[in-house]
């Protein structure tokens, strides 16, 4: 934590650089928009070796892992089998809340 600044500080940062990972940005990029130094930005193991880091990751995996499943119920409960029918279910699903 940078001086003066509190846990939900920290959390936001991180969160924002996890994020910004998450939509494709590389390292640097992902740490100077969530505000990181430029020093810091140079070395993301000094965000990535972080006890926060590593809570909202787990989170996020924990999170994306209860989603799959929830998909893979739904694709069951309305009869898809096969993995091709799936992609095109899917294919609909999203263009239908598009």
């Amino acid at each position: 934590m940078k001086r003066g600044e509190t846990k939900a500080d920290t959390f936001k940062r991180v969160g924002d650089y996890v994020g910004s990972r998450l939509a494709g940005n590389n390292k640097q990029e992902s740490a100077q928009g969530a505000g990181y130094s430029y020093e810091t930005s140079r070395k993301p193991s000094l965000i990535e070796n972080t006890a926060v880091y590593a809570e909202i990751v787990n989170k996020t995996l924990a999170s994306n892992g209860v989603v799959m499943l929830e998909l893979i119920e739904s694709l069951r409960a309305d009869g898809v089998q096969d993995l091709e029918k799936a992609r095109h279910y899917l294919d609909y699903i999203i263009s239908k809340n598009s």
